[in-house]
Parts: C-alpha cells; sequence; structure tokens
C-alpha cells in the first residue's frame, strides 16, 4: 500500500507525514440518535433525516485522544505514552501502537493478513493452504460429526444450525430452522468466507475464544478521526470567556473535583455499582460522556486518583467548541493526494468574509466597530458581551 494523506476532522486541512496529530478511535453510537441504532457489533450506520444535531449521532469517542504523528499510511507513530494510552491498552491487553494500527488496518478478524487475526484468531490460515476448508477445521473450532453423515453441529444449545459439508460433491451448506444457505467455500479462501458468513448469521466469531468475543467485536467496528495538533491546541486553549461568554473561567477544574469527590464518597461508602456509575455519567461533566459506553470502567480509578484531570478538562473544552463548530466525530475524507491548499484558501478565503461581517458590525445597530471590543457588564453577572455587541449599544441596554 501506498503513502497518502489523511484529513484534519475540524479544519479539513490535509495531514501529511510526520505532522503532529491527535487522533480519536471511534465507535458506532451507542445511543440512538435521530434513526441512528446502537451497533458495537459492526460499522453500519444510517439515518433518514437531514439535520443532525449532536456531535456523536454517527460515532462515539471510544476514549481520548491519542497523540503523535501521523506515520503517512493512515495511522500514528511517535505515540505519546500517558495515563490514556496505558488505560486503553490496559482495556485491551494490546501495545498502542498496536491497537491503531488495527483500527486504521481495515482487514477483519478472518483476514489472514490482519493483526486482529495474528492477535486472537483460535487457528491461524498462514498462508493460501492453511485456509483450505475441510472436515477437520469445523472440529478444529469446536463443532461436532453428528451421527447422520456429513453433518456437523455446534454444541451450544443458542445455536439452532447444523453444517452440511460433502467434499466429493462440493457443497457446503449452514442448515437453519426456516433455510438452507450455500456457502461457496471450495477455493483458496474457503475458511475466511466460511466464518464471514456465520458472523454475518450469528454475531459470533467461531474462530475467536468466548472470552474475546467482545474485543474482538469493538476493534472490528472501531474507526478513527484526525485532527491537527495545531488545531486541537488551538481548541483547548482558546480563552473560554471569549468563547462561551463564562465569567467563571476554572468551571471545568471545579466540575472534575466534583466528580472526583462523588467517586471517592461513592467507593468509601461501597455504593461504587454499576446503578452509581450510571448516574455519575450523566449528571457530571453535562453529560459529556453518558454515550462512552466503557468510560466508566475504563477511566473511573483514574478519575479517583487524579491522574487523568488535566486530559478530561482538555477534552472537554476541544468538545465544547467542537460542538459550537458544527462538527461530527465522523472519519475524514481524504480527497486530493497530497491535498490542494490553493483550493482549500478558496474556501476559507471566503468563510472568512463571512466570519468578518458576523463579528465585526454589531448585531443590534449593525454599525462596524472597533475589533475585539468586549464589555462586562454589571448587569448581567455570569456574562461577557463582546465582538458583536457595541459600546454604544451596551449603554443603551442598561
Amino acid at each position: 500500500m501506498g503513502c497518502f494523506n489523511v484529513a484534519c476532522g475540524i479544519s479539513n486541512l490535509s495531514i501529511n507525514a510526520g505532522d503532529p496529530v491527535v487522533f480519536i478511535p471511534l465507535i458506532p453510537p451507542t445511543y440512538r440518535h435521530h434513526g441512528f441504532t446502537n451497533r458495537i457489533i459492526d460499522n453500519i450506520t444510517g439515518t433518514n433525516t437531514s439535520n443532525l444535531i449532536y456531535s456523536n449521532c454517527m460515532f462515539d469517542p471510544f476514549c481520548f485522544p491519542i497523540k503523535g504523528n501521523y506515520n503517512d499510511y493512515g495511522g500514528i507513530e511517535n505515540i505519546e505514552q500517558d495515563v490514556n494510552t496505558d488505560i486503553v491498552s490496559d482495556f485491551f491487553s494490546l501495545d498502542i501502537a498496536i491497537i491503531i494500527d488495527i483500527i486504521s488496518e481495515t482487514r477483519n478478524i478472518n483476514d489472514k493478513s490482519s493483526i486482529l487475526h495474528e492477535k486472537f484468531a483460535l487457528h491461524n490460515f498462514n498462508d493460501d493452504t492453511d485456509n483450505i476448508f475441510s472436515p477437520d477445521f469445523l472440529i478444529d473450532i469446536g463443532f461436532i460429526q453428528t451421527l447422520k453423515k456429513n453433518h456437523y453441529v455446534f454444541p451450544d444449545k443458542k445455536s439452532k444450525f447444523c453444517i452440511y459439508f460433502d467434499i466429493d460433491e462440493k457443497v457446503c451448506d449452514i442448515i437453519t430452522n426456516d433455510r438452507v444457505i450455500s456457502c461457496d467455500v471450495f477455493r483458496y479462501d474457503g475458511k475466511e468466507i466460511f466464518l464471514n458468513k456465520l458472523f454475518e448469521l450469528y454475531n459470533y466469531h467461531f474462530n475467536v475464544s468466548y472470552d474475546n468475543q467482545i474485543i474482538v467485536n469493538i476493534l472490528s467496528s472501531m474507526a478513527g478521526m484526525f485532527i491537527h495538533r495545531y488545531v486541537y491546541d488551538a481548541m483547548i486553549y482558546a480563552d473560554q470567556r471569549f468563547v462561551y461568554n463564562m465569567i467563571n473561567v476554572d468551571i471545568f477544574d471545579k466540575k472534575f473535583d466534583e466528580a472526583r469527590d462523588k467517586l471517592i464518597e461513592l467507593s468509601q461508602k461501597c455504593e461504587l455499582d454499576s446503578y452509581g456509575l450510571y448516574d455519575f455519567k450523566n449528571s457530571i461533566f453535562d453529560g459529556a460522556f453518558s454515550n462512552w459506553y466503557f468510560f466508566s470502567k475504563m477511566y473511573v480509578p483514574k478519575i479517583i486518583d487524579g491522574s487523568i484531570k488535566q486530559i478530561i478538562v482538555d477534552y472537554i473544552k476541544f468538545s465544547r467548541i467542537m460542538y459550537s463548530t458544527n462538527h461530527f466525530f465522523f472519519p475524514t475524507m481524504n480527497g486530493e493526494q497530497g491535498g490542494n491548499d490553493v483550493a482549500t484558501k478558496v474556501v476559507y478565503d471566503a468563510v472568512d468574509s463571512i466570519l468578518k461581517d458576523r463579528l465585526y458590525h454589531c448585531t443590534v445597530c449593525g454599525e462596524l466597530k472597533m475589533i475585539g471590543e468586549y464589555v462586562v457588564d454589571d448587569k448581567y453577572d455570569d456574562y461577557i458581551y463582546y465582538n458583536w455587541i457595541c459600546r454604544k449599544c451596551i449603554c443603551e441596554q442598561k
């Protein structure tokens, strides 16, 4: 596979080899938004509306951003190890670099060339010969031959199907209660075809141990979103007073401290159960993580010891501006190889013109005013008026 660029999910600027990035692993939404259904198994999404509201309508973040440099092949290198990468690695029992490679390789568990296959398949298909389907393979992955010739069943009461395989007649059928599904397994990738068909029918990886089913499901369904590091940093270091009219610039630190105090209190009372954590996710941080399916399991211990604080505070600042600027958690469309900065400037010049018109004119009187002028109005203790209301109009409203 050749080299290629990716695009920043916020600015849409092309990201090239070596550029500093943050990478956000994504999973299909775990909550229903406008026709998008819960999908932890695959990555199929769909909707019947053209007016989506939430940043996570199409994907949810799986974890906090991972920092590094774009590696020119759809992944990242020089990964910055921190408490977040340690948590993600521990969750999957894999090195963080391998996890990123799995997300970016777009191969499934039954593809012999995939990292997923290498790490989790019970029986590896190392070459084309190993991938040829046979009755022995059915036995190897747990099927049992019945007294009826050429018939095999899986010893699970929930699995109401059997396999009919006749090597002489070159027939392989999956027989269920109401239909027969033929499988073309008489080719070099027969095992892969067979296992993919079984997963399509039963949402179970028959060549993966029971204990690893959920992990493989998650990794198989994941996508990723790149953001140029300079863009991400600009968002987290933005003056919140100007972006959100907030006097209290320490609100996110206080939110974290409240969450930590609540979790410590619950743990001391031995009430740190699933109900308490559900309430925690929805009531603290203004619900910022209420749809993060694995948030509590992954991050609660590090919230209690305080080591994840800065990462969470930074992410909340980023996500607020992301929402305010109408962006989705979504893989980006990479477009022209290497990007086209001249074409991009055409769009950004138009955006710049629109913003100047909106920000440099008072929305009350319409007159041109000084760039960056703002007024603190004592009448409204919680807000700073800035940019779009001129001093004259502020005075008239008092």
